[in-house]
């Protein structure tokens, strides 16, 4: 169509061009067409002639304008076709509308195509018709083109507006569709999301595993440790231990539950621990047995003593049973990650976690093998007869299988063993080929290798040396075989004999001195720095590792590490009955000692210095940090770790002069030392290492130069105080370590200089001396309430309501033991069951023996040699204990029973199970003599008595009423008693010596004498008070460092007291330091602020408020005013005043310039109603005034006092009241001013209500 159409249109090009020009001709007539029309208006004559006129040329003018109308109408028509076209195309696919409206949009568009279409058909009609036709149609405008072509537009119209319905609708409906894909694109990407977040969670949950894992993992896997044991000895022959299967003891430890304990004892080199690998497999074929297992290794720290058996046995529990890794995490995420393992508290972590997987239904019959316990330091199974009568004990539970018992089983298994050595030996010569030579040697070692393993492996390793090339090597005249002689250590000594003939004998001799008293296994690189005390040494790994290689019967190489091949080799060379001995040994033991801590203080001295590991972050974490590819420590990791255990095993007689070597290391080197042992994770060596040399110092005679003892006693506290700081975060040893020492450290003044970093300027404030404080001991979950000093200093026992004890080392704070299992008790009027706590603890006179006594009656007695256990019960377990006591030697209990008086029994037969009958409350007090002859006892409803526990009879009461708590002196000659004062008494008379009272508000605690009752420690709100009990004065005090404490002990010498506390600390204080902070100002408790430049705090234990300020340049003004018991400090915006509230509610204004207070007024007065709040303190008159909780000042002229119910403004001239305001059952607890003092913010609290305090714990 649009063909014919284009073809007409050119064909008629021609005519339409006349028609132009004639059209526009008709134009020009135009206007003067519309002239004569206004012209006809005024001659009407001429209007007939005109109108002819006008419409023949109407007429004569249509073919004109028709043709323009059609050319233009079918131009639109043929573009508007083309995109109506074109549209169609683009429509939205039928399915996202409705199908009327799809259907009438379809029938508007037909109609548009037919007009379209037929507007096209008769424009080529008239295109190839007759001209004179079409002319003649144009004159009666026949076709219409104008009202066709509106046609056209009108139906072009309805499709527009149809189609903009369709596009509405089919927009709706992509919208809906799109809304439709959103929600399904949503829905499966929060299905992703699910899944992703899921995902996400297993991997952290298996990261976190890993992690747990890997930090609660040692550096030995038990599961490697069989295997290179095995490797070692040359693989698992199962000849040489299947007897053991089939023999009654393990049968009846395997098959009969009652049977829990299966031992296997025997002397070195029977074979044992090839016994217990043989058994593991059998053992592991067997999928239904949960299985874990340990080889302890006297030579090395991690495998060598008791938590390192429980960690390691739990370890591989749970490697091979899921189920045991939560058991592990909770301790992990709740001790704050790999610190739960380590330290102090490690062992009670253990022993945690273990009772826990035991506990676990899903881990029931679980089989714990542990090899080697003779290598184990704190536990041994030696044929030694006190070990064996322990395990006697538990007979009825225990299949013991004594290879000793059984030498006709271990024969055979020996001869199975020195065949396969034999056939190993022929795979070279001179064995290959001589099966005569392989016979001889095999019957030479069955007739005497006594039935030992190790001598035959021994034996077989001398055999295979490269030396031995020809028969005759082995059984001629000269042939080694018949110079190994029976029995182990004749063995040794024939090895022994065999390298001092070596060529390298001297420095081999050095290598096994020098390996035989190190504290673990030595890598080669290690051992290279400290043998250069040997002259025989040229200081090549090579040289070295031929002289261990020479030293085979002794040594082992592998993978660096020299071993020691069976600790009976290294107990040889070390058995001072051995001839042996002191051919290694020229200068003892002792001065070797001394040799190697030299050696290695020249060696570290070499190689450590300030950030070895080259750190860009100084505040980087120890488990984040990456050892270099080349370890810079690599050659001195074992000296710096235990050179000071060579200097404490050195002799002791050396003059003090002899260590300064040691002062020189450690005033060059010590800030560089610590970081190193904190890189390799080995920071407790310091500390041990520390006070062993402190102790040391201390046992030499006087000097004039005590620059060495100054600066380790300095070492010792620096280490104590940031020793948590710099274990976790290494290089902050020359950061935060130095920079929060006190002025006077002598460490901090040595090395604070050249290292403490550039950026930090230090303002007047610090501690110039060290906290009286020595340590905060952490590790018990519940509050402490009881602790004790061993009578020799050396340990403190701890009780706490967490049903645990712990033994601490005295010195270096090291948690040697936790103990537990004390059950439950009734608890309240409701008789419910809780964990029975720990009341009281105690030590024999000889220290070697630890009492303990629970809540529920059950006592516990450690022999802390053996670390045996025995429990006893005092009285009926139905019974209630609302309180008990222990004699200070640990032998005789006290008991005070609800409604059943005061149970006292005794470990003594002089002593005999009584029952006293006395007024028993919820406030009774029992104390005891050192002997556990006379006991004191005190209630709230009862006077003090003192009874003698041989007879039961009172022996003296004196009266005290409202008793909290009653003490006795170790010699039976003081009794002191505490209520709101403490009260001293002569216990022969019942004279009252002393009432110590107090000014202001304090809540008394607890009570304790010194040994021999010359002091007398008091527990305050406040902090601690000790006293002198011949004169009464106060010779020692701290403040509260912010927990409460519970109970008090004094060392033997009262040169330490220790403290429970609430918070579950221990914390061990310096008395002597003390009395120097009496002077000095101690440490400050309240602190206010004026501006950025002034400030003030509040000394305590000197009653001094101090003032800083800097009023130009560098500048700094100090003013100290004195002032007694005060709680609440705060300084006027322009410093010029200060004001003071005491515990008694009296306020003091001063003048910071001069020094003198201007104002003195009393608070307001309490509630007028008689209300018994508890904020209201006794004024001394009988009165009562409020406490102060809050000060403000407005201005210099007003200050503002907050407190119960009331917020007063006082005029600081003259003490009146300005403003008063009243919140109703609060407290104001802070106030602050605007800058222009408009207006007052303030917190507030709601108040305790009426009848006293009731505290939580």
């Amino acid at each position: 169509m649009k063909t014919f159409v284009d073809a007409g249109l050119s064909e008629s090009q021609q005519i339409a061009d006349i028609k132009g020009n004639i059209e526009e001709f008709g134009r020009i007539l135009s206007p003067v067409k519309k002239v004569m029309d206004v012209v006809v208006l005024a001659a009407p004559q001429a209007a007939i002639p005109w109108a002819c006129v006008s419409f023949s040329l109407q007429i004569l003018a249509n073919p004109l304008t028709e043709s323009s109308i059609n050319r233009e109408g079918i131009t639109y028509v043929l573009s508007t076709m083309d995109w109506y076209c074109k549209l169609v195309e683009l429509l939205v696919d039928g399915e996202d509308v409705s199908k009327t409206l799809r259907d009438d949009l379809e029938e508007q568009i037909v109609e548009l195509y037919k007009r379209l279409l037929l507007y096209q058909m008769k424009s080529v009609c008239r295109y190839y018709r007759s001209q004179i036709l079409v002319l003649l149609g144009d004159l009666f405008k026949i076709d219409d083109w104008a009202g066709e072509l509106t046609g056209v537009k009108e139906a072009e119209d309805q499709v527009r507006t149809r189609l903009g319905q369709y596009q509405s609708s089919s927009m709706c409906g992509a919208l809906k569709g799109l809304a439709r894909a959103m929600h399904d694109g949503t829905n499966h990407l929060t299905s992703l999301i699910q899944k992703q977040y899921q995902a996400q969670q297993d991997r952290d949950k298996h990261r976190d595993r890993e992690n747990c894992l890997i930090d609660f993992r040692q550096k030995v896997d038990p599961h490697h440790e069989k295997d290179r044991i095995q490797n070692e000895k040359g693989g698992l022959l199962r000849d040489a231990y299947s007897w053991v299967l089939d023999h009654d003891s393990y049968g009846k430890w395997h098959k009969e539950t009652h049977h829990k304990i299966l031992w296997i004892k025997g002397d070195p080199g029977k074979g044992k621990t090839m016994l217990i690998c043989g058994i593991i497999d059998e053992l592991e074929t067997d999928p239904t047995h949960t299985l874990s297992y340990f080889f302890c290794q006297a030579t090395e720290t991690t495998l060598n003593n008791a938590t390192a058996v429980l960690r390691g046995l739990i370890y591989g529990l749970a490697k091979r049973y899921s189920q045991v890794y939560r058991h592990i995490y909770d301790k992990y995420k709740d001790g704050g990650g790999k610190a739960a393992f380590e330290g102090d508290s490690a062992w009670g972590v253990m022993c945690g976690i273990m009772n826990a997987i035991l506990g676990d239904p899903m881990m029931n019959g679980v089989l714990l093998i542990v090899d080697a316990l003779d290598e184990c330091v704190e536990v041994s199974s030696r044929n030694w007869r006190e070990i064996e009568t322990n395990l006697e004990r538990i007979t009825e539970r225990t299949s013991a299988l004594s290879l000793e018992l059984n030498s006709h089983l271990v024969s055979h298994a020996v001869r199975m063993y020195i065949r396969r050595k034999v056939d190993k030996l022929a795979e070279k010569q001179p064995y290959h080929d001589d099966l005569k030579l392989r016979n001889h040697v095999e019957k030479y070692l069955n007739d005497n290798s006594s039935d030992t393993f190790l001598w035959v492996a021994l034996v077989c390793n001398a055999l295979r040396q490269d030396n031995i090339i020809r028969r005759n090597h082995v059984i001629g005249p000269k042939g080694v075989l018949r110079t190994f002689p029976k029995g182990l250590d004749k063995l040794y000594k024939r090895m022994f004999q065999y390298i001092s003939g070596a060529m390298d004998a001297d420095l081999c001799k050095d290598v096994l001195a020098v390996t035989s008293i190190l504290e673990r296994s030595i890598t080669s690189l290690e051992l290279c720095s400290i043998m250069g005390l040997s002259q025989h040494f040229d200081g090549k790994v090579e040289t070295l590792e031929d002289a261990v290689r020479c030293c085979g019967s002794f040594l082992s190489l592998r993978d660096g590490t020299v071993y020691f091949v069976h600790q009976s080799a290294r107990d040889f060379l070390l058995d001072k009955e051995e001839d042996t001995f002191a051919n290694l040994f020229p200068g003892g033991v002792e001065g070797l000692h001394w040799a190697v801590c030299l050696r290695s203080l020249d060696a570290i001295s070499k190689v450590i210095r300030r950030n070895i590991y080259e750190l860009e972050d100084v505040g980087i974490a120890q488990k984040d940090i990456i050892m270099p590819k080349s370890n810079p420590l690599a050659s001195v990791a074992y000296s710096c770790a235990f050179w000071m255990k060579h200097l404490g095993e050195s002799s002791t007689e050396r003059d003090i002069k002899d260590y300064e070597f040691v002062n020189k290391f450690l005033r060059t080197n010590f800030l560089y030392w610590l970081e190193a042992l904190a890189l390799m994770g080995e920071l407790p060596q310091a500390v041990q290492g520390i006070q062993k040399l402190q102790n040391v110092i201390r046992g030499k005679p006087a000097s004039k130069d005590e620059s060495l003892a100054n600066l380790v006693h300095d070492a010792n506290r620096f280490l104590l105080y940031h020793k948590e700081m710099i274990a976790e975060f290494p290089l902050q040893i020359y950061e935060s370590a130095l920079l929060f020492s006190p002025e006077e450290s002598v460490v901090r003044k040595h090395f604070f200089e050249d290292h403490a970093p550039q950026w930090i300027s230090i303002t007047p404030g610090l501690d110039m001396t060290w906290d009286t404080r020595l340590q905060s001991l952490t590790g018990h979950e519940n509050r402490v309430d009881t602790v004790v000093y061993s009578p020799n200093g050396q340990w403190i026992l701890s009780g706490s309501a967490d049903g645990t004890v712990k033994l601490w080392q005295a010195e270096s704070g090291h948690c040697e033991y936790t103990y537990g299992g004390f059950g439950e008790e009734l608890y309240g009027r409701a008789k419910e069951l809780r964990k029975a706590g720990v009341r009281s603890v105690a030590f024999s006179g000889d220290s070697q023996t630890c009492t303990a006594a629970s809540s529920n009656g059950v006592i516990k007695v450690w022999d802390l040699k053996t670390n045996q256990v025995e429990s006893y019960r005092g009285h009926e377990e139905e019974l209630v204990v609302t309180t008990m006591a222990i004699s200070p030697d640990g032998r005789t209990f006290a008991y005070a029973l609800e409604d059943k008086g005061i149970h006292i029994w005794s470990m003594d037969k002089e002593i005999s199970t009584r029952t006293i009958m006395a007024d028993i409350d919820d406030g009774v007090s029992l104390s005891f003599t050192t002997d556990g002859r006379w006991l004191a006892s005190s209630s709230k409803n009862d006077n003090i008595k003192i009874w003698d526990t041989l007879t039961g009879d009172c022996k003296q009461e004196i009266y005290n009423e409202d008793v909290q708590e009653v003490e006795i002196s170790g010699d039976g000659q003081l009794i002191a008693s505490l209520n709101f004062n403490v009260y001293v008494w002569e216990t022969k008379t019942g004279r009252l010596v002393h009432k110590l009272e107090y000014n202001g508000y304090r809540l008394l605690r607890s009570i304790n004498f010194s040994e021999h009752g010359r002091l007398l420690a008091i527990v305050t709100d406040e902090g601690i008070f000790i006293y002198n009990t011949a004169t009464g004065d106060l010779t020692w005090k701290t403040s509260n460092d912010g927990s409460w404490d519970a109970s008090l002990a004094f060392s033997p010498n009262n040169e330490r007291l220790v403290v429970g506390c609430y918070d579950g600390t221990v914390k061990i204080w310096d008395l002597a330091k003390g009395n120097k902070n009496m002077a000095s100002g101690g440490s400050a408790q309240s602190f206010c602020y004026s501006d950025k430049h002034h400030f003030a705090a509040y000394y305590p234990d000197c009653q001094e408020i101090a003032t800083w300020g800097r009023s130009t340049g560098h500048d700094v003004e100090v003013q100290k005013f004195h002032a007694e018991n005060v709680e609440f400090i705060a300084m006027s915006k322009d410093h010029q005043k200060l004001a003071s509230a005491s515990f008694s509610g009296q306020v003091t204004v001063w003048e910071t310039k001069t020094g003198a207070h201007t104002q003195l007024f009393g608070a307001n007065p309490a509630d007028a109603k008689g209300n018994n709040i508890s904020d209201d303190i006794d004024d001394g008159t009988g009165g009562r005034v409020e406490k102060i909780r809050s000060l403000a000042f407005r201005n210099s002229f007003q200050l503002a006092c907050g407190g119960w119910e009331t917020i007063r403004i006082f005029n600081t001239s003259d003490g009146t009241i300005a403003q008063e305001k009243y919140e109703a059952d609060e407290s104001v607890e802070l106030m602050e001013f605007s800058t222009d003092g408009q207006w007052l913010a303030y917190e507030s609290s709601p108040a305790q209500p009426a009848g006293g305090v009731g505290e939580t714990t």
